[in-house]
Parts: structure tokens; C-alpha cells; sequence
């Protein structure tokens, strides 16, 4: 019922929002002739595991989101769009709720709240388009701004795209309760800027075979640590909770270069295999290879299933410990099992349902609208280290006209 309830809430918000702005006057050119689409999503996710690094490497990594999302697309001419996103999550943290000693204290709870504004304009074979969003979450705001540029030849069979973008966040330092009121010498800076750089290529080799490689540059400086995460080192026997830890300390800065290969086939039969290879490595010893499958199948013309897979390998930042594996004297260290050497799995399907004419059509606020599909998506996430996720997702795809 809760599920249902947030969903029924979602669809009115949406609703009401792409309506809003379907009935704003225009000219012959406006969005008033063209429709406006509009998807809502409601995804829940759940996960627990045994390496919290707010506790120092041990403890539970229990944890429940729920995400509400409104992607809306209004048509501003039939050359350009403004696509407007706008969502909030809910979470429930056992293991932030470790940052103090009393527990069910407020940093159990959080939430993060987030908007994007994107503006597209075509011209012939050239795109153009800019990016504002901002967000902001329990301890940190964040602001980012970006641009692409996208050119294609004439039959639109090889596509290129460069994009960059930047972010400027804020962070609130929260540290462990034990060490409040205690200077934090590596703490010397609350700001945080990532600035990217990305190209993409897009190459239809044949009829039925799709390729696209991506190469991306990411660099980050200011704080990336998170003071909240405990370490603890060999030198302190004490037994918890006695011992003393210190926060976490990671380098300043970082740079990270992701490459992507995908490929797509379009078999008969309406069965597709979609393949995705990705290499990352980071000036913190991390190297990673990450491996998908997606096989949609069309059932028939209305119906299509998607089972997914995804395989994930890295190697550990060369910062990384467990639970006091620290010596004094160590310039650097977190016990972050994201940054630890692992491997995962995920397993998932999906379903999507699109009629040709759509599931329904109603009146809102004086306009029409039509339903135009649903699909539902599930997903199992299993690490080495021994966290594990489940992950479910709906998706309502509306036309307002």
C-alpha cells in the first residue's frame, strides 16, 4: 500500500506539472501544437552488508531509499526542447545512524532533493544543448552546469558528441561523535569541484549492428573524503567503544578516465543483444572492467521482457585497509569497502508494456492525456565482500496534449 500510495501521489505531481505547462499561451510556433512527454518513476532500493565504513570497516551497511522522479520534455518549437527533471529520496541509514552513539538519532534519516534544467536545439545535422542542476542532501549542496555539441553526417549513420560538465558542492562536515570538539587538521576545506569531458562516437555498421565508443576525463579536487568514516589503526587495542579512531583522509585530488564500448544487434524475430564494456582506472590505484547484457525480446508488437546482467571486477585504492590494518605514520587511509578490491554481480529483467494507441486516455486540467506505457524493471546486486541490494523500479510514460 505504501508503494501504491507514492505512486498515485507521483502521477498527480506529474500530471499537474505538464499540464501547468501545456496551457501557457504561445504563437503558431509554441509548444501549444506540439505534445509534451512526460515519465515518472518510482524506484525503491534496499541493501545490507557487514563493512560499514562508518564504524571503521565492520558493522551494518543497512539501508532503504525510496526516489520519486518527474522527467518531463516540452517541445519549444519543432527545433528546440527544455527537458525538466526534478526528484526527492528518502532514506533510512543503520549505518549512518552510527555516526552518533544514540541510536535512532537524526542522522538515520535523510533526504536528497533534485533539479535539472536541459535546453536542446537542433539545426540540420548539428545539436547544441546546455545543463543547469542542483541538488542538495542531508550534508552537502551541489550546483553544475554544462554544454554538448553533437554532429552527424547526412544519412545519420555516424554520430559525434563532446559534452562537459562541472560541479560545484558544498559539503557540511559531520564527524563521529567521539572526535566533535577535537581540531581536524585534514579537514581544510568544505568545497568539492568535478569538471568532465566527454566524447562519444556512434557508428551504425550495418542495418542491424550498432557500435559506440566513449571516452571521458574526470577531475576532482577539494574535499573527497568523508569525515564521518571512522579508521582505526593497530597502534589502539582498546576495544570498542573505548578506542579513538581517526577520520577518514584521502588525497585532494583525483583523476579518473573512463572508456566504453557498446554494440548492438538487431537480430529478427524482434530479439536485440546489447553488449557494454567499460575500463576505468584513477590516479588512486583503482582499475576496474565492467562487462553488461541486456537481451530485449519482443513478445509482440506490445510486449517486450529485457533480462540484464552485469559483471563488475576491481582492484583496491592503494588507500584502503580494513579494520586496524593501519600503522602510525600512514599519510593516507579510509576503510571504504567501495575502495576495496572486489567483484560483483547483478542479475535483473524487465517489462515494458506500450500498446500502439496507448493503455488509456483522460482529461487533466482541461487537456488531454494518454498513458502511453509502463514498464517495471528488478534487480539483484551481489558483491564479494558481502553486501547485496535489491532494486525495483516503475516507470509511467505520459503524452499531454
Amino acid at each position: 500500500m505504501y508503494l501504491v500510495s507514492k505512486l498515485a501521489l507521483a502521477f498527480y505531481v506529474a500530471a499537474g506539472l505538464s499540464s501547468l505547462l501545456q496551457a501557457q499561451p504561445a504563437d503558431s510556433t509554441n509548444s501549444s501544437k506540439l505534445p509534451i512527454d512526460a515519465n515518472f518513476l518510482l524506484n525503491y532500493y534496499d541493501q545490507d552488508g557487514n563493512h560499514s565504513a562508518v564504524t571503521g570497516g565492520i558493522g551494518t551497511e543497512e539501508l532503504s531509499d525510496y526516489e520519486m522522479l518527474y522527467v518531463i520534455n516540452v517541445p519549444l518549437d519543432t527545433t528546440s526542447n527544455l527537458g525538466i527533471t526534478a526528484g526527492v529520496n528518502l532514506y533510512t541509514s543503520a549505518s549512518t545512524d552510527n555516526i552518533d552513539f544514540e541510536m535512532s538519532s537524526a542522522s538515520k534519516e535523510g533526504f536528497r532533493g533534485q533539479f535539472k534544467l536541459d535546453y536542446s536545439k537542433t539545426k540540420g545535422q548539428l545539436e547544441f544543448g546546455f545543463t543547469a542542476e542542483a541538488s542538495i542532501e542531508t550534508d552537502y549542496v551541489s550546483n553544475g552546469i554544462g554544454a554538448r555539441f553533437t554532429t552527424a553526417n547526412f544519412s545519420e549513420t555516424r554520430l559525434f558528441s563532446i559534452a562537459v560538465m562541472g560541479y560545484f558542492d558544498q559539503i557540511l562536515p559531520i564527524f563521529p561523535e567521539e572526535t566533535r570538539g577535537v581540531t581536524q587538521p585534514y579537514v581544510e576545506t568544505n568545497k568539492r569541484r568535478t569538471f568532465s569531458i566527454n566524447g562519444t562516437y556512434n557508428h551504425a555498421l550495418t542495418e542491424r549492428l550498432q557500435m559506440a565508443v566513449s571516452v571521458e576525463t574526470v577531475y576532482q579536487f577539494g574535499l573527497l573524503s568523508t569525515p564521518f568514516h571512522r579508521v582505526y589503526f593497530q597502534s589502539d587495542s582498546l576495544p570498542l567503544p573505548f578506542s579513538i579512531p581517526s577520520i577518514e583522509r584521502l588525497p585532494n585530488e583525483r583523476f579518473k578516465i573512463p572508456l566504453g564500448l557498446r554494440l548492438s544487434y538487431f537480430a529478427a524475430g524482434g530479439f536485440i543483444v546489447r553488449t557494454h564494456y567499460r575500463f576505468y582506472s584513477d590516479s588512486w590505484g583503482i582499475n576496474a572492467h565492467s562487462a553488461n547484457l541486456e537481451t530485449p525480446i519482443k513478445i509482440n508488437p506490445y510486449f517486450t521482457i529485457y533480462p540484464r546482467y552485469r559483471y563488475h571486477a576491481q582492484s583496491a585504492a592503494r588507500y584502503f585497509g580494513p579494520f586496524r590494518s593501519f600503522q602510525d605514520g600512514t599519510e593516507f587511509y579510509t576503510s571504504d569497502f567501495d575502495l576495496s578490491k572486489f567483484n560483483s554481480h547483478t542479475y535483473g529483467f524487465g517489462l515494458k508494456y506500450a500498446p500502439l494507441y496507448g493503455l488509456s486516455r483522460f482529461k487533466f486540467l482541461g487537456n488531454i492525456a494518454q498513458l502511453k506505457s509502463v514498464e517495471l524493471r528488478y534487480s539483484h546486486y551481489d558483491r564479494s565482500d558481502g553486501l547485496w541490494a535489491n532494486m525495483v523500479s516503475a516507470d509511467l510514460s505520459f503524452t499531454f496534449r
